[in-house]
């Protein structure tokens, strides 16, 4: 579907954007990661049906949208450094390798040539996004904020710090400070 694609594309735009530290890299990402989850959440049984087939697909596609919406969610939470991230990267993965899985038991058990191009479609979305979440749930923090900031290791170290222990004032001072610094610099 056009929106589907429209909303990676977003999400490959913000992921450049951040990675060169252009403002509007992370309202981007929110909008890309949470219209996917939307849509396949509230759409599902539109994007994922088969024309002509969608009655055959409806119940399945509603399902898989559900499921598939988490994963989405969840790469949005570990990409925003957000609370409980590993959780929700955790439900997306495992949903998505459910899907996988019962696609494939049903790709190979159907006899209609329609059907197993809706099977080979879900498969392809499903293993997509378990890979993603694999991926970013064996990722640590320290890891992806290194990858972030690539040009300037003291941030991702502070960053780190405070994004491990939110609570400790001194940290966040220490971060603050840095920040601050850079930004005269930068004037």
């Amino acid at each position: 579907m056009k929106a589907e694609r429209i909303f990676v594309m977003l999400f490959l735009i913000a992921v450049i954007m951040r990675l060169l530290h252009w403002q509007g890299g992370d309202a981007m990402m929110i909008c890309a990661l949470g219209g996917l989850s939307l849509t396949y959440f509230l759409f599902g049984f539109y994007v994922f049906g088969v024309p002509g087939y969608r009655r055959n697909t409806l119940l399945l596609s509603i399902i898989s949208g559900i499921l598939l919406a988490t994963a989405p969610f969840g790469m949005l939470f570990k990409l925003e450094y957000w609370h409980m991230a590993r959780l929700q990267v955790l439900f997306g993965g495992m949903f998505s390798l459910i899907i996988l899985v019962v696609m494939v038991i049903l790709r190979y058990t159907s006899v209609s040539e329609y059907m197993r191009g809706f099977y080979r479609n879900m498969i392809i979305r499903a293993a997509v996004l378990c890979v993603l979440c694999s991926i970013l749930f064996l990722t640590r923090r320290h890891h992806l904020l290194a990858l972030e900031y690539w040009d300037d290791p003291k941030m991702a170290v502070l960053k780190t710090k405070y994004y491990n222990t939110p609570e400790n004032q001194q940290v966040k001072q220490e971060l603050l400070e840095y920040i601050r610094q850079k930004n005269a610099q930068g004037q």
